[in-house]
C-alpha cells in the first residue's frame, strides 16, 4: 500500500514538493507516486536538470533531502531559493509559449471551425 509522506516546507530550501517525493522514492524506497514520471521529468527540465543525472546522484550518493537540495543549488543553474525555482518555472512556461509558431493561418482556422 502506498503511503503519502508529507512535505515539510519549513525544512526545504527550494520549497518543491516534487523534489521531496522524487527523493523519497529513490533514496528511502517509499512507494510514493504523487507525480507522474512526465511531471517529474518536465519539472527537472525546467530547472535545467536531466532525470538520468538526478536519479544517478540519488542512487549513488543516497543523500539526505537537505543534501539533495544543496546538490541542486551547487549545480550553478541559478537555482538557490524557492523564488529561483518559481522564476525558472515561469521562464520555461513563457519560452515554451513563445516558441510555438502558428501552424494555421486565419483562413485555415476558420475552415476548421466550420468543417471540423
Amino acid at each position: 500500500m502506498e503511503k503519502m509522506l508529507s512535505f515539510n516546507a519549513l525544512e526545504s530550501l527550494l520549497q518543491a514538493p516534487i523534489l521531496y517525493h522524487l527523493w523519497l522514492r529513490n533514496v528511502k524506497g517509499e512507494p510514493v507516486k504523487a507525480y507522474t514520471w512526465l511531471e517529474e521529468t518536465y519539472f527537472l527540465h525546467q530547472l535545467g536538470l536531466g532525470m538520468e543525472e538526478v536519479i544517478r546522484y540519488l542512487f549513488e550518493a543516497q543523500p539526505s533531502f537537505a543534501d539533495f537540495e544543496n546538490w541542486i543549488i551547487g549545480k550553478d543553474l541559478g537555482i538557490k531559493t524557492a523564488e529561483d525555482v518559481q522564476a525558472a518555472l515561469e521562464r520555461e512556461k513563457q519560452e515554451r509559449e513563445e516558441d510555438i509558431p502558428d501552424v494555421f493561418g486565419a483562413e485555415e482556422l476558420d475552415f476548421l471551425q466550420k468543417n471540423g
